[in-house]
């Protein structure tokens, strides 16, 4: 339980979004579990996906679109232990890294936080984020202290387990740049040394990214869930 995090990539074709190549795995997916006779198939594509088929621009969508639908692995799975049939690929993965949420619900899903599918992350979106993040690694300033990791219930509240560590000591200025954000098992908020490596990841993440696709020819997008 908790906030998960995901970069999604997907061939562009026409009009369609994240949601519609959604749809189309949904479609291919009811189809498979038809083939296979599983129990839960026996229902209309709209009943097993809880999509309406007018989401579909024309129909050729699904036609285009099955030929990408094969074995994928999340980006976590780096073993590729496994593997699911999808169109689409994990190509980033982040666990409870609350700035980051934070900054795509902000310039990407217009403020709304509701673990759906928003705009399209392009080229230009993920650069900037990038070189919010570079900012944030060359101005954090850390010395250590005591960071939080985790929490105990003690005479009836819930309070902080503390360790040491690293803390930032220009927090202003960070979250001036990428701020956290609390929320339902949305992680710590508190700007220290696992701020930088969450930080430190996402960098690592978004330059494979975009060094990897073809934004002419691929779409990128985000969605996260608690």
């Amino acid at each position: 339980m908790g906030l998960d995090m995901t970069l999604y990539r997907m061939p562009r074709y026409k009009k369609a979004t994240a949601s519609v190549v959604s749809a189309v795995e949904g479609y291919l997916d009811w189809q498979k579990a038809k083939k296979e006779v599983s129990e839960y198939a026996n229902c209309t594509w709209q009943e097993y996906c809880g999509v309406d088929k007018n989401i579909l621009l024309d129909n050729d969508i699904i036609s285009y679109y099955k030929q990408f639908y094969n074995t994928k692995y999340c980006a976590w799975d780096t073993e590729h232990s496994y593997g699911h049939s999808s169109i689409m690929e994990d190509v980033g993965y982040w666990r409870k890294e609350n700035m980051i949420h934070k900054w795509f619900v902000d310039h990407v899903q217009d403020g709304i936080d509701d673990c759906r599918y928003h705009n399209e992350c392009t080229k230009e979106i993920l650069e900037e984020l990038l070189d919010t993040c570079e900012k944030v690694k060359q101005i954090a300033v850390l010395k250590p202290g005591q960071i939080v990791n985790g929490h105990t219930f003690t005479n009836g509240k819930w309070e902080n387990c503390y360790e040491d560590g690293e803390v930032i000591v220009n927090a202003d200025e960070v979250a001036a740049l990428l701020p956290t954000q609390g929320g339902f098992f949305f992680g710590e908020t508190e700007y220290d040394n696992w701020y930088m490596r969450g930080v430190e990841d996402t960098i690592d993440i978004l330059t494979k990214v975009l060094e990897t696709t073809d934004f002419e020819k691929e779409m990128i997008y985000y969605r996260s869930s608690w």
